[in-house]
C-alpha cells in the first residue's frame, strides 16, 4: 500500500456534536470535574498574572501604595454606612462561614435553616444598607418559591374532625 491510497478519516461537525452529547449524558461527573479542572486552571493563571503585576506595581512605586493602604486601613471600619460596627474582613470571614454552614445544611436536607443561615451570612457580610436589603430581597425569594403549597382543607376530614 502507498500512502496515496490511505486518506485520514473524517467526521461531519454534525457527528462531532452527537459523539460529545453522548459523553455528557453518559458520564455527567466526569463532564463536571472537567468543567471545574478547567475553571481552577483558568483561575490558578490569572491570578499568577494579577500577583506578578500587583508584585511590579509594589517594587516600582512603594510610596504609592503606602499611602493607597494608609487611606483604606483608616477608612474601613467606618465605611459604607455599616450595620455591624466590626471590620469588614471579620463581616466577611463571619458571613462566609455562615454561608457554608448553611449550604452545609441545606445539602443534609435542612434546607429551610440552611437558607436562613445563608440570609444571616449574608446580611453580617456586607458592608452597606442597601445592599443588605437588596440581598435579602433576593434571598427570599426562593424561601417564598419553595414553601409548600397551601391546600384547601377537605370538607369530608374537617366533619370527621368535629364530629370526633
Amino acid at each position: 500500500m502507498t500512502a496515496a491510497l490511505l486518506t485520514p478519516a473524517r467526521m461531519w461537525p454534525r457527528d462531532v456534536l452527537k459523539v460529545g452529547a453522548v459523553g455528557l449524558r453518559t458520564r455527567p461527573l466526569r463532564a463536571f470535574l472537567s468543567s471545574l479542572g478547567i475553571a481552577i486552571g483558568i483561575a490558578a493563571m490569572v491570578s499568577v498574572v494579577g500577583l506578578l503585576v500587583l508584585a511590579g506595581s509594589v517594587v516600582l512605586a512603594p510610596e504609592a501604595w503606602r499611602e493607597f493602604l494608609g487611606i483604606v486601613v483608616a477608612q474601613a471600619p467606618t465605611s459604607g454606612a455599616s450595620i455591624v460596627p466590626i471590620p469588614f474582613p471579620v463581616r466577611a470571614l463571619i458571613g462566609l462561614g455562615l454561608a457554608i454552614a448553611g449550604g452545609h445544611l441545606a445539602w443534609r436536607g435542612r434546607r429551610r435553616l440552611g437558607e436562613g443561615l445563608l440570609i444571616l451570612g449574608l446580611i453580617v457580610a456586607n458592608p452597606t444598607l442597601w445592599v443588605t436589603a437588596m440581598s435579602i430581597a433576593i434571598a427570599l425569594v426562593p424561601l417564598w418559591r419553595s414553601a409548600p403549597p397551601v391546600s384547601a382543607p377537605n370538607p369530608a376530614r374537617l366533619r370527621e374532625a368535629i364530629s370526633t
